[in-house]
């Protein structure tokens, strides 16, 4: 009686999620620029979270993937793009990769969050640079903004290139992960003004690619699918692979492409 019950204790729980994380893009040049390289390039993104009395946007680089079922990915490659790379959940974790944490937007927790940021900002900006109480403090609060990478609201405005989408849109559907590098002197979160400079992106970006914690590296083993929307991108692909890849991995390249 006791073995059965220690055998029935072991067994193993049926996760609810999958063991691959998919990456989207819009174009096929972007999927061969990600195979032909062996990594992901964080870039930055505008985020917003909007708290019950507090609100703060930001750019944050980032390379983000979805925790979702192949199943479920048809509103996802909609949105993000025709063309999807998996890997394992294994990588991921291996990686530091980490889900997003989604607030509700009447929670009062990031309202405290968010006025103890500005509190530290302020009492920063009363220091003296190159101060050696100032360079503590500096550090404190990048740690503290850290944490800043990981969050998003559970619903809320989905705007694309500066155009209203959906007003309150669930991105808890998305159980989005996330790669960020860790804030740092040259990787850090911008304060977007309405009036800032429109090609803040592009200067952030250049700064930061110079950066080796910018490259998200990957195996071709790691892979576990590759979509593409139809047979001729498939052709494309396969003649590709040839140029990436060879025997085993070659192989093994063809035996992860599928249509989406």
């Amino acid at each position: 009686m006791k073995l059965r019950e220690k055998k029935k204790s072991c067994r193993i729980e049926k996760s609810l999620y999958p063991s691959t994380i998919f990456h989207f893009t819009k174009e096929i040049g972007s999927l061969k620029s990600i195979l032909n390289s062996g990594y992901f390039r964080a870039s930055y993104a505008k985020e917003s979270i909007i708290g019950p009395d507090s609100k703060r946007e930001f750019g944050i680089p980032m390379v983000s993937f979805c925790d979702i079922r192949l199943s479920h990915l048809y509103e996802h490659i909609i949105k993000y793009g025709r063309f999807g790379i998996g890997l394992k959940k294994e990588w991921a974790i291996n990686n530091g990769l980490n889900p997003v944490s989604y607030l509700n937007k009447n929670c009062s927790m990031f309202t405290a969050f968010n006025e103890r940021l500005r509190e530290m900002n302020r009492e920063l900006r009363s220091l003296k640079e190159n101060d050696e109480v100032y360079s503590l403090e500096k550090a404190k609060y990048r740690d503290i903004i850290n944490i800043l990478r990981y969050m998003k609201n559970y619903e809320g405005p989905l705007v694309r290139k500066g155009e209203l989408i959906n007003e309150n849109y669930r991105f808890a559907n998305e159980n989005e992960w996330r790669y960020v590098p860790d804030i740092q002197a040259d990787i850090v979160p911008i304060k977007i003004a309405r009036d800032s400079d429109p090609e803040w992106k592009t200067k952030a970006n250049q700064r930061m690619w110079k950066s080796d914690s910018s490259r998200l590296k990957f195996n071709i083993r790691d892979i576990k699918y590759i979509l593409v929307p139809n047979e001729n991108y498939a052709s494309q692909l396969i003649e590709y692979f040839g140029d990436v890849a060879s025997g085993d991995d070659y192989t093994h390249l063809i035996s992860k492409l599928f249509i989406s």
